[in-house]
């Protein structure tokens, strides 16, 4: 990358950054096939995260994991294939849930507080008479909207 200087404006004793939107624009292809996550709970290390999301995620193309300092993950991917594991969850990654959402511009990277989360939940000794769709839905409802 080649940098230059370029005078920043000074608002009230401060200094103020107001790139125009074709320079903030420029970012935008790095990241339009990232997906953005963090675990709801302690977070495993940044190789173990690594090593699962590139085993368990290539069908759908990725090629990249990036992590900053305040637990978040940067997964990239190749083509569009991507967009399907938003759909596919919930992810758990060493019995820890992680909170995935695709990256938009100006998405701000916060922890959210959750008034829902997706759980993956064993039910023991379902009796074979009920699974069926109605079977498994009354009793998968005893703890919530499956």
């Amino acid at each position: 990358m080649k940098f230059e200087y370029i005078p920043p404006t000074i608002l009230n004793d401060g200094i103020v950054v107001t790139p125009p939107v074709e320079v903030e624009e420029l970012g935008h292809p790095k990241w339009q096939r990232c997906i953005v996550g963090h675990f709801l709970d302690k977070k495993p290390t940044f190789s173990a995260v690594r090593n699962i999301a590139m085993r368990i995620w290539e069908r759908f193309g990725i090629h990249e994991v990036l992590s900053n300092d305040k637990g978040f993950f940067f997964f990239m991917f190749e083509g569009e294939k991507f967009r399907e594991l938003l759909e596919l969850g919930p992810w758990h990654f060493g019995d820890k849930l992680l909170i995935l959402k695709l990256w938009h511009p100006h998405l701000k990277l916060e922890k959210e507080q959750l008034s829902k989360i997706p759980l993956w939940v064993h039910f023991f000794n379902v009796p074979l008479e009920m699974w069926t769709g109605p079977g498994l839905s009354h009793i998968a409802s005893s703890v919530g909207r499956p």
